[in-house]
């Protein structure tokens, strides 16, 4: 009866950002609702946690990564990559944008927008830990939780907003979004990595699935998800595909052998090494206001 009820009330679904029917998540992804709308899967937190507390410095630097500041080299591929895709689909150079990064971490895809020209940069980080690391980089960054967020977001009018694996990691990804391109110039641009739930990879991994992994992990959009909530705000999709990433060598042997964290200097040199992977579960959108 209960889950009857549920079923029938229409709730906001941060995914898509439409009303839609939730029903629950199955035994694919336990604990999850999933939207009927668009087939995304989130996963509630209780009030009260706040979702800076899982950011602190060992998230960066032991849990989640192994060495966070030591895979700059290879995080800097990642972002070159996606810098050359954002020139070549919007046909502009980063100097001639207005750039917010909603999710700097340690400032490291702004450092490479600045060294290609660009003048123009604001960040917004949960960590403390990592805003304290952009600061000595001399890269403007604000807490989501500044009290002039808005008005700070509004007087610097960004006409590209850029949030690269950030998504799955918002309690309301879509709401913040709307928040921050109610502010931006009437023809901003959007550009973002996330998971994807619909891929073949999380269907054949299901709860398994190396992207699943609350309560770090709480958004799970489909590709329907980016192309209703787009189209829905007068955005035009101009690219949307899979994205692989390189990672150091040293996490994939942390991952393989994890009792080898503990001799984290022994896989130093590893560090300076990548290897390329695309599990075709993980999806690049990017998108432009039409005017």
């Amino acid at each position: 009866m209960k889950a009857s009820m549920l079923a029938s009330q229409l709730v906001f679904c941060n995914n898509c950002g439409q009303e839609a029917h939730f029903s629950d998540g199955s035994a694919w992804f336990p604990k999850t609702r999933q939207c009927q709308k668009c087939q995304a899967f989130v996963y509630p937190i209780n009030s009260g946690v706040s979702l800076a507390d899982h950011y602190q410095e060992n998230y960066f630097e032991g849990t989640e990564y192994l060495g966070y500041l030591d895979s700059r080299n290879v995080n800097r591929k990642n972002f070159a990559r996606k810098i050359a895709l954002l020139e070549r689909t919007l046909k502009k150079t980063m100097s001639e944008f207005k750039i917010l990064e909603i999710g700097t971490a340690s400032g490291d895809f702004l450092e490479l927008c600045r060294e290609k020209g660009a003048t123009k940069l604001l960040g917004i980080e949960i960590s403390g830990y990592c805003r304290d690391i952009c600061h000595k980089k001399k890269i403007s960054v604000l807490s989501p939780s500044d009290p002039e967020l808005s008005q700070k977001i509004m007087q610097f009018k960004p006409d590209l907003i850029v949030a690269w694996d950030v998504w799955e990691h918002l309690e309301n990804p879509a709401q913040v979004f709307d928040q921050i391109m109610r502010y931006a110039e009437k023809t901003a641009a959007v550009a973002l990595t996330t998971v994807q739930v619909d891929s073949l990879t999380a269907w054949l991994r299901r709860a398994k699935w190396r992207q699943f992994h609350p309560p770090t992990h709480l958004c799970y959009p489909t590709r329907l998800s980016f192309n209703l909530f787009f189209k829905n705000r007068g955005f035009k999709i101009l690219r949307h595909s899979f994205f692989g990433y390189s990672r150091s060598l040293a996490e994939y042997v942390a991952a393989i052998f994890p009792r080898i964290k503990s001799k984290r200097k022994f896989l130093k040199p590893l560090f300076r090494l990548s290897v390329y992977l695309n599990l075709y579960d993980i999806q690049i959108v990017i998108a432009n206001r039409e005017p």
